[in-house]
């Protein structure tokens, strides 16, 4: 969203971000690619990432990820001059160590134009997020709604 209207960009691309390539390191993406973000947090690479670790290590892992998430967030988030990213995906795996790493990454790399943090959270449509935007797609390019 952009001064509250949906930012589509070419394709419906804009705010894709699972596609920078983060690493030389060869993890393989769905898009072909390697090293892409998506490659390294996507919900089930997560889930390898802190499989058969204990709590502690798992959210270290997570805090880890959130981190990475976080470095590739702040030049978007300072060029932007955004104070509110909302995330989605899975709540075990985002909300809590994952969510608070990439908040203060961001934080701690970006300049800010007001008194106020940027915020980071979870969003409110929960897992049914990307259907509820597929459905508004539709509903607005189909049916002008």
């Amino acid at each position: 969203m952009c001064d509250g209207l949906l930012l589509r960009g070419p394709g419906g691309t804009a705010g894709e971000i699972g596609h920078v390539r983060i690493s030389d390191e060869p993890v393989s993406c769905p898009c072909g690619r390697t090293g892409c973000l998506e490659a390294f947090l996507a919900a089930p690479r997560l889930r390898d990432r802190i499989e058969g670790l204990d709590s502690t290590q798992a959210g270290a892992e997570l805090s880890r990820a959130g981190v990475q998430l976080g470095t590739v967030l702040a030049p978007i988030v300072q060029a932007l001059g955004l104070h509110d990213v909302v995330l989605t995906g899975p709540k075990d795996l985002l909300d809590g160590e994952f969510l608070n790493a990439a908040a203060e990454t961001v934080n701690s790399t970006t300049s800010h134009f007001s008194d106020k943090p940027v915020v980071l959270r979870m969003s409110a449509l929960g897992s049914d997020g990307v259907l509820t935007g597929a459905a508004a797609h539709v509903l607005s390019g189909e049916l002008g709604l």
